[in-house]
């Protein structure tokens, strides 16, 4: 292996800092067998994509371990929200993505929305993909974004309450 590593990437060439450390590769190893799904584009590929490198003063390069930057899109988020997503079901990734969307900081401009329809029809269900536009519409048909995050809490706490009583209560 070389000191200097090229990978080729949709916008050329993208060359892997020099003066990594072992530390440093053996992370790079852990993060190829780790798959995630960029939530504003439904790009799906290994944590090591989303990676960013850092720069030290005398010209060292370290993996950022909160960091990350989706290749396709290029927006930044930390690594616990991109683990979060990918451990999500549908509905709940829809509730968090509408959310965000909808919310008091609006990201619909963060949204790849010509990248994020056909990549939702392609690599989920029907099932899966019709919770997601349900929340959607439960979104849109609301006047306020933040009751129906609270209206969801309220419920699943009724459901936990009453688990496992009949009718009768």
């Amino acid at each position: 292996m070389t000191p200097r590593q090229t990978v080729f990437t949709k916008e050329g060439l993208n060359v892997t800092p020099e003066n990594l450390t072992t530390e440093d590769l053996r992370l790079m190893r852990k993060l190829k067998a780790v798959k995630v799904l960029c939530p504003y584009c439904l790009f799906y590929g290994n944590l090591l994509e989303f990676a960013t490198f850092l720069r030290q003063k005398r010209g060292k390069h370290f993996i950022s371990a909160s960091k990350c930057r989706c290749p396709d899109c290029g927006e930044n988020y930390m690594k616990k929200t991109l683990l979060k997503v990918g451990e999500m079901s549908m509905e709940e990734f829809g509730y968090w993505f509408w959310g965000s969307v909808f919310g008091k900081w609006s990201s619909h401009d963060r949204v790849s929305w010509d990248k994020f329809k056909p990549r939702l029809r392609a690599h989920f269900a029907y099932d899966d993909r019709q919770a997601f536009w349900d929340v959607y519409w439960e979104f849109k048909d609301a006047r306020d974004s933040e009751t129906v995050a609270e209206d969801r809490e309220a419920f699943e706490e009724y459901k936990r309450q009453h688990e496992g009583k009949g009718i009768d209560g």
